[in-house]
């Protein structure tokens, strides 16, 4: 009976750890920017674009996956630990693979006076932010 009892135990607990390791997320807003070799520097952000696409972090699986009209999945290869900027805002940052084998960064920052969270994806030469919330 114990054996019985530990293994249910065991199971609640392993299912409810995995719950707490998706976050889910719904975009609002998409800007990005490139940069321009011929000029040496980034490109001014572009104007705010209106998206709605379901954005995924998967921690358990190290993985984030954004469901846009062109799939995204970054496999994430280290994590570094939570700070906060020059801005007061909280970051989350993370080093993640693509799914064509390229190397990127991803950003996920909030702020708590404004309510305001994003995502970035960063590239050598391009990134993008998304404007989200909490589906949780």
């Amino acid at each position: 009976m114990k054996k019985l009892t530990l293994s249910i135990i065991l199971v609640l607990l392993s299912a409810f750890g995995f719950a707490q390791s998706i976050y889910k997320f719904r975009s609002t807003d998409l800007a990005y920017q490139y940069y321009d070799s011929y000029y040496g520097s980034w490109s001014s952000w572009s104007d705010w674009q209106s998206t709605s696409v379901l954005i995924v972090i998967d921690l358990y699986k190290e993985r984030i996956t954004i469901y846009s009209s062109e799939l995204q999945q970054y496999d994430i290869y280290e994590n570094y630990d939570e700070r906060i900027d020059s801005d007061g805002d909280y970051v989350n940052e993370f080093r993640a693979i693509d799914q064509d084998g390229i190397r990127c960064g991803i950003r996920f920052i909030t702020n708590d006076n404004t309510s305001r969270s994003q995502i970035y994806i960063d590239y050598s030469d391009m990134r993008w932010v998304y404007n989200v919330y909490s589906l949780d």
